[in-house]
């Protein structure tokens, strides 16, 4: 091979790595979940606009519902394309023993149920899906990020058509045991809303 030709097949060659890495790049970036959590995560904190929006509507926690990292891995391996989280605002609800996901937002994201739960309400009992979520937590300060099995829930009644109807999309409830660590302040002089965390 003349000194020609192999610098013009060394060329191509750093043109095809080069490709290749960026790829691996673009594939990398798809799976990762953008969060600045400190390991020393104290508080976060969440400020709305006046004080009409935090009496009429409640303490709204801005949020996104990703399908977990391991699972969009295998997906993008398998040449298929990782769902979009879905963003929204999820209700702080103190009479849910659990966290929940929105029926919605579960199909959006094309989630396979990982077992059932019986869950609690003021209409009774009932035996609900579970389903293996990522839910990260946009505070004023931070992003926090947990990922865990979350129980469904069904979304679709008066009170949330309300919240549509203002512009609002609610992905899901942060139920008891949620703040079993935590201690929530909320602030209607300041018009806003703290989570202090309080770990083991």
């Amino acid at each position: 091979m003349s000194p020609k030709s192999k610098k013009n097949y060394e060329r191509m060659r750093q043109k095809r790595l080069s490709s290749k890495k960026r790829k691996d790049q673009q594939k990398k970036a798809k799976t990762e979940i953008p969060v600045n959590q400190p390991d020393d995560l104290k508080e976060i904190r969440f400020k709305y606009p006046h004080l009409e929006f935090l009496l009429e509507m409640g303490p709204l926690i801005p949020a996104e519902i990703h399908v977990p990292k391991a699972i969009a891995d295998e997906i993008i391996a398998n040449g298929g394309t990782a769902p979009p989280p879905v963003k929204g605002s999820m209700i702080i609800d103190t009479g849910a023993m659990v966290t929940s996901v929105a029926d919605h937002v579960v199909k959006a994201l094309n989630l396979n149920p990982t077992s059932t739960v019986l869950v609690h309400g003021f209409h009774g009992s009932q035996e609900v899906f579970k389903y293996f979520v990522t839910v990260v937590v946009v505070g004023e300060n931070v992003r926090f990020m947990a990922t865990g099995n979350l129980a469904s829930c069904n979304l679709r009644n008066e009170m949330f058509e309300y919240y549509e109807k203002q512009g609002i999309s609610i992905i899901g409830l942060l139920g008891r045991d949620f703040f079993k660590d935590k201690t929530l302040i909320c602030d209607f002089i300041k018009n806003s809303v703290t989570i202090r965390y309080h770990p083991k």
